[in-house]
């Protein structure tokens, strides 16, 4: 079964940069959050239509980079290291 973006990016949230940002703040929203928002383009319509911040927009970038490499690159169900 193939890993959802949504919980690809929960397991982020032990990195100190601005996906694990992201992360911390996809948990923290994760009550709040609409159950259909699951996949990379459904966060990206959530989040661009509760923030304009280029910081966000650029994290959630980076991670939706990140998420498709990690599904390419294996079996989908490890984590990418964290980057420098």
């Amino acid at each position: 079964m193939k890993l959802t973006f949504t919980a690809w990016l929960l397991q982020q949230t032990h990195r100190e940069d601005p996906v694990g940002n992201l992360a911390n703040d996809a948990a923290h929203l994760d009550k709040d959050r609409p159950a259909s928002v699951v996949s990379y383009q459904d966060w990206v319509t959530y989040l661009w239509s509760k923030t304009g911040d280029p910081v966000v927009k650029s994290a959630l970038t980076q991670a939706g980079a990140e998420y498709q490499r990690a599904l390419n690159n294996d079996d989908s169900t490890s984590q990418l290291p964290p980057t420098p």
